[in-house]
């Protein structure tokens, strides 16, 4: 019965989102009531609205209608300038919470982003072609979504929802608000239900109801508040009233993002001491549970957590998202204490070309200023043992940049010359920046050998040349291919193909890295400084990787796609910050979804409706005699297949 009601909720919702509403018209002629009106709902100035409307509301002198038009106003100016920061009318203790705001303006952003929007839809539809058509559907050169459309999903203003238990069998106690915006369908669909739900003592002389099981809801204007406790829809209604100042909004860790918060679309806030509270008071009487909460405790710290957030939306054309554990200062707490690393510098990414398809780094130790010759010491250890490959891990590696670039245009004929391809791989390359580069190419040096030594067919040994002007080590890897090893300005470089070494180098000399890529670097700036992981994907330059590799008949629609991808950026990264722990996620740069259409509807086969005739196997036509050609002669496989068709016809 619940699924039930519930999805004819949700039908209704949708509906009401989908059929554009028509403004009600003013019932009283006033200018002042018309520049008001005109501010709210044309320029949406709620703030400059609604004091002329409680200015006209506090000057009208027996005009009832004035009035009451006045008053309407200015509460529906208050419940949208409200509904900008629902956690302003939360209660500060709330356990957690989780908003949605104006959806309809990240549909609207992620239809402009993928080029689905237009100013004349009149115009698209009137240059559909005029000729009769065989297929069951038509694919229009350009694509778009109506602007009513889109108007309609702008509509709704969204909703927030305090959670301030843990719920077992039923909903958790809360409080739900939810702001109808200016889809006058869907308030006058609640309105007219009003009427017959059960009446209760009204709060603060508003219309108020009850619902099974003890909900109290009431009505503003704009705004249809819900909750599991009459107690917590009288303080949202003080709040909006400015009765009551303390709310969820005050906390501290969501006024440190509060920005961010209020133009994320959909946005959810813990109040971890709070959850751990009622956690266990609801484990108190069970022996075993506070035992294992008990450990937990000792192992993350739990008295010094202190909230996570995640938000979701679309900030300066970038669709993304973000997670993050917040921390006391001078918190203890041991997992995270173990799994942390530092951010990283970046200074390695100088090395990595300016046409990378796909960037990994890692940051592995605090940065420090490279060290001397002569503290170095001996570059060439005696030995390898686990404990050198230890130290050089977790001492001397400050962070690690893996970059994927496109190949050099040899394609397949660079097989010969003992290209990656051979081996179905791209080009790929390694800079390792280290407190001691020497000591690094001396000790990964040993260790590339030694598959050269026993693994390969015969022993072979390292061999010395020069990239760029720069002397490197071709080590031979078995099944693999040639590996490449070099020094520069304190790191090391690792190259999977001569092509990648080559174009890491030239990066750092001529200074043509991803940090002077107008693409790739504007995908980096987005990326924290606090990142110790961070990876960043252009998702056309991967095509063109993908396109070099693939075989010739998967060439063209991964090319069309690189093309039709050459601004797309993904990136993902992790901030492990000394009190917080992040995760954020961004997605840039779109492909045009028109673009895509005119490039690969040559490539989809077309429907073709079949005629009658097509259902019926024709004849085969009889070929007359023809004296045989000079081409024809015994033996010939061509000219065999054709007298046993001969015969298989007779």
């Amino acid at each position: 019965m619940f699924m039930l009601v519930s999805r004819k909720l949700v039908w209704v919702l949708v509906l009401c989102l989908v059929v554009p509403a028509s403004e009600p018209l003013l019932a009283v002629d006033s200018p002042d009531l018309h520049r008001a009106y005109y501010l709210e709902k044309a320029a949406h100035d709620y703030t400059g609205a609604r004091a002329i409307y409680e200015k006209l509301a506090a000057g009208s002198r027996g005009d009832e209608s004035l009035l009451r038009e006045a008053r309407s106003g200015a509460a529906r100016c208050r419940d949208h300038l409200a509904a900008a920061d629902f956690a302003a009318l939360m209660p500060p203790d709330a356990l957690g919470y989780v908003q949605i705001r104006r959806p309809g303006e990240l549909i609207g952003s992620l239809a402009g982003m993928l080029g689905l929007t237009t100013s004349d839809m009149g115009a698209m539809l009137a240059a559909r072609p005029s000729a009769d058509s065989a297929i069951p559907f038509h694919l229009p050169k350009e694509i778009a979504l109506s602007p009513a459309l889109l108007e309609s999903f702008g509509r709704f203003g969204g909703a927030g929802f305090a959670a301030m238990g843990i719920g077992h069998d039923g909903p958790p106690p809360g409080v739900l608000v939810l702001h109808f915006g200016d889809v006058t369908l869907l308030k006058g669909l609640f309105e007219t239900a009003f009427q017959f739900a059960p009446t209760a003592r009204k709060v603060a002389d508003l219309p108020t109801f009850t619902a099974p099981p003890g909900f109290v809801g009431v009505m503003t204007e704009s705004l249809l508040i819900l909750g599991t406790d009459r107690s917590l829809v009288e303080g949202v209604v003080a709040r909006l009233e400015g009765r009551e100042k303390a709310s969820l909004a005050s906390h501290p860790d969501l006024e440190a993002i509060a920005t961010q918060r209020r133009s994320a679309t959909l946005f959810a806030f813990a109040d971890v001491q709070q959850v751990i509270k009622h956690a266990r008071a609801k484990m108190a009487d069970d022996a075993h549970a506070m035992r294992e909460f008990a450990q937990a405790e000792i192992l993350f710290d739990l008295k010094n957590l202190r909230s996570a957030y995640f938000s979701f939306g679309i900030h300066q054309r970038t669709l993304s998202l973000e997670l993050a554990v917040r921390m006391a200062e001078g918190h203890n707490n041991l997992i995270y204490n173990l799994i942390r690393t530092p951010p990283m510098s970046r200074r390695s990414l100088a090395f990595v070309p300016a046409d990378a398809a796909a960037i990994f780094g890692l940051g592995l130790n605090p940065a420090t200023a490279p060290r001397s010759a002569s503290a170095s010491g001996d570059a060439t250890p005696s030995g390898i043992s686990a404990l050198d490959i230890a130290r050089e891990i977790f001492g001397n590696i400050e962070e690690i940049s893996v970059f994927v670039i496109p190949g050099d245009g040899g394609g397949l004929l660079s097989a010969a010359r003992g290209d990656r391809r051979k081996h179905g791989m791209p080009d790929v390359g390694f800079v390792v920046a280290t407190a001691d580069p020497k000591k690094s190419a001396a000790l990964w040096g040993q260790l590339l050998a030694l598959p050269a030594m026993f693994g390969g067919r015969a022993p072979s040994s390292p061999k010395a040349l020069e990239i760029a002007g720069v002397s490197a080590t071709e080590y031979e890897m078995p099944d693999v291919g040639p590996v490449f090893t070099s020094q520069l300005d304190g790191c090391l470089l690792v190259g999977l193909s001569k092509h990648a070494m080559k174009s890491a180098i030239q990066a750092r000399k001529r200074e043509q890295s991803v940090l002077t890529d107008e693409i790739m670097a504007a995908a980096l700036k987005l990326v924290p400084p606090d990142a110790s992981l961070m990876c960043v994907v252009h998702a056309g330059r991967c095509a063109s990787v993908a396109a070099g590799l693939a075989p010739m008949a998967e060439r063209v629609p991964l090319n069309l796609a690189a093309g039709a991808m050459k601004e797309t950026l993904l990136w993902a990264a992790v901030g492990e910050s000394p009190s917080q722990f992040s995760l954020r996620v961004g997605l840039r740069g779109l492909p045009n979804v028109n673009e895509l259409v005119q490039k690969f509807a040559p490539l989809i086969p077309q429907p073709r409706m079949d005629s009658g005739e097509s259902h019926h196997r024709r004849p085969r036509r009889v070929e007359p005699d023809r004296p045989q050609r000079p081409a024809d002669r015994p033996g010939d496989e061509s000219n065999q297949d054709e007298d046993d068709d001969a015969e298989n016809d007779a």
